[in-house]
């Protein structure tokens, strides 16, 4: 696997109109003869495009970013042109269980008081290339327990004491109950949760990522056939 990298710029930043685009993004080669390479380059191609390119009408990824730059440049003169700025990476995080863990990140700003960043964490089987949820590798009867280690996490990380008020705190889970994310990832470390901003808090919150560790996870991980329950030390 290798790391490529695209890049436009229009204008000139020092205050005046502007725009700055970046992608980054795996490249895979063929690793393994289970391993649809072509679908899972086509899968990063997709994803990285998304917002960028909803209908789908230009797979060249260079001419996305010079459709957006054109759109800039396009806006009516007696609009403000806040300078943009669009970055956005796909990253592995691991793999492990059979699964590869993606991070797609995105940092956007295009006017307004703040910027908006996001990551979506996306845990592919390759073999398949089908998208893993939670419920496919955490049995029911183990989803309350994992619920349990993962508010244990989540107090720690926000400093928040046993049994404290979640709303007092600032948190809006509904019915002021910690829930589980669907926005989860396996790493090296463990499994993780990640809550982007507004998801649970105001943005000032900012986001949370909790980690429940492997020794904690173990007998709770679903394992696939002729994988380990969690990662080997390597």
């Amino acid at each position: 696997m290798v790391m490529d990298s695209l890049a436009r710029t229009w204008g000139d930043c020092s205050g005046k109109p502007c725009v700055t685009l970046r992608v980054r993004y795996p490249q895979f080669s063929r690793i393994d003869p289970d391993v649809k390479v072509d679908s899972l380059n086509q899968f990063v191609q997709e994803t990285l495009l998304g917002k960028y390119d909803p209908l789908g009408v230009s797979p060249v990824l260079s001419a996305v970013l010079d459709t957006l730059v054109g759109q800039f440049r396009a806006l009516p003169s007696n609009i403000p042109h806040f300078p943009w700025r669009i970055e956005r990476t796909i990253d592995v995080i691991s793999d492990t269980l059979g699964m590869l863990t993606l991070d797609v990140a995105e940092f956007r700003f295009t006017g307004g008081a703040h910027p908006t960043t996001m990551h979506l964490l996306y845990m592919l089987e390759p073999s398949t290339m089908r998208t893993m949820t939670l419920e496919d590798i955490i049995p029911p009867e183990s989803r309350d327990h994992l619920r349990s280690l993962a508010e244990a996490a989540f107090r720690r990380a926000r400093n928040l004491k046993p049994g404290e008020s979640m709303a007092e705190a600032g948190f809006t889970f509904p019915r002021g109950n910690f829930e589980l994310t669907m926005n989860v990832g396996l790493t090296h470390e463990g499994m993780l949760f990640y809550y982007n901003p507004y998801e649970i808090a105001p943005y000032v919150m900012g986001p949370t990522a909790v980690v429940v560790p492997w020794e904690k996870l173990t007998g709770i991980v679903r394992r696939g056939e002729g994988e380990n329950e969690r990662p080997q030390e390597k």
